[in-house]
Order: structure tokens, then sequence, then C-alpha cells
């Protein structure tokens, strides 16, 4: 199968989906969603993947078998640790459709309390072992892993399922993207991971104490005072509670936190800038 061309004529007819033809064009677009090929992987898979998933053309078992796919050394964890290599695309392109799994899940529920915590426990490891950072690449398209991983937190945030504990873990996950020495996010990747840390702390009901110990963890890094290295830090950090800051006073219900963050970011300031 041509599954460009195939998707392309599918595209054409609203993106109605061929009953015949389904098993064999979802696994085919599995198979090639790491694709280079920045046209097929990115308007073609993914937006493919969007619009049956979202609108309800895929059936429960099929949406299972995908989230059942993704969490192996194929999809999210293939080549992962490798810097600089194709294999990127796979594991970000992956990670992008989390989201809509869990958003066709919020239509027809078909994942269990456990999937939820087996999909939360994933992300995070994926968080840590990744090291390719990039977003855009020449001739290639959107890598963008950081900026996936948060569109996946974002809708993890919003499940009634996951515990306090759980999100929790996905703020600290956030945290440790946030600090890290060798990247500057400078393509909207911190915006991304804000919309994540606000969309948890307006899902669930933290004490002021469990938010006071998070955001004191932001300036309690390794520090080497390789200044090359601590200034890359303290700009994502300081980037980061700012946007929070800002995201969080827009709303009353969450002025505590907002108060709290600004606080944090003041007294980085004192000490570091």
């Amino acid at each position: 199968m041509d599954i460009k061309q195939r998707l392309k004529e599918i595209k054409e007819n609203n993106y109605k989906l061929p009953e015949g033809e389904r098993d064999q064009i979802i696994h085919e677009m599995l198979f090639n969603i790491g694709s280079v090929d920045s046209e097929l992987r990115d308007d073609l898979i993914y937006c493919t993947f969007s619009k049956w998933m979202l609108n309800g053309d895929i059936p429960v078992m099929q949406l299972k078998e995908v989230y059942e796919a993704l969490f192996t050394e194929q999809h999210i964890f293939f080549g992962i640790g490798e810097t600089d290599t194709d294999s990127v695309f796979t594991r970000s392109f992956s990670v992008l459709l989390i989201p809509l799994l869990l958003m066709a899940d919020q239509r027809t529920p078909f994942l269990k309390a456990q999937d939820m915590v087996r999909m939360k426990d994933g992300v995070i490891q994926y968080i840590h072992e990744e090291k390719d950072y990039r977003g855009f690449v020449a001739g290639k398209g959107w890598a963008h892993s950081v900026a996936h991983i948060a569109d996946a937190m974002d809708e993890l945030g919003k499940s009634t399922v996951l515990s306090m504990g759980d999100k929790l873990e996905l703020l600290e996950a956030i945290r440790a993207l946030i600090c890290r020495k060798n990247i500057v996010y400078f393509n909207l990747e911190d915006e991304r991971l804000t919309s994540a840390a606000v969309t948890i702390l307006s899902h669930e009901r933290f004490t002021e104490i469990q938010i006071e110990a998070w955001l004191k963890e932001f300036t309690n890094w390794d520090k080497s005072e390789v200044w090359n290295e601590e200034y890359v830090i303290i700009s994502n950090i300081k980037n980061f509670l700012a946007s929070l800051y800002f995201r969080l006073s827009r709303y009353d219900i969450l002025s505590i936190y907002a108060g709290m963050t600004k606080e944090a970011l003041q007294s980085m300031m004192r000490n570091y800038i």
C-alpha cells in the first residue's frame, strides 16, 4: 500500500473511513508514524488519527490496540536515549497520540484505572529517558518531544481517575523538564509545559504546603557554578515561573497559587539574577 497516497485520498474524501481497509490503514499509520517525511507524519498520519479518534470513527477494540502499541520499544521507547537521530520522530509522534486517546476515552470510556496509571507511569519514564530535545529539524520538520509530552501531561491532568499523588508526580516531571542545563527552550516548549501545569493545578485540590514544596524545588538543582550551564537552567526556570504566574493570575480560584509562584520567582531573581 502507498500509505501516503491513500491518506491523501482519504483526506480529500473528508476523512471518510473505509470500513474494509481500516485495520490495515491504522497498522500502516502506526508503522510509519516516525517517518522523516513531515507531510506524511504530521499532515497525514497525525491529522487522520486526530479526525478519526475525536469523531469516534475508530472502534474501542482498535483504540485499545493503539494504546497497547504505544508503550513499547517500537514506539514511545524506540531508540530511547539517542540524540540527533531520526528515532526521535517515532517517539515524539507516538507520544502525541496519548492526548487523542485520552480525549477519545472521554467520549467513549475504554481505559481502566490501571491503564491510566500505566499511561502516567509511561509518560514519566519517557520524560526521564528522552535525551533528544530538538524542536524543528531542517528538512524533516518538527520533532518537538518536550512539547508533545507537555500536551500528554495536559490531558492527563484532567483525569478524575488519577490520584493527587499521581498529579504531584506529573508536576514533578514538569519541574524536571524545566530544570535542565543542556537545553534552552525557545520553541515555546515552556509555554506548553505551563499549560500542563495550570491544567493539573486547576483539576486537583492541592494543599498550600504541597505547592510551596514543589515551587521550592525549582531552585534546588545541582549547582556547579559553571555559569554557561547555570544560566541555561536559570533562564528556563525564570521563563516558566513568570509564564505560570501570569497564567494563574487569570483565574480567581488559582490566585493563591499565583501568589506563591510570584514569591518563588522574586526569590529566585534576588538570588540569581
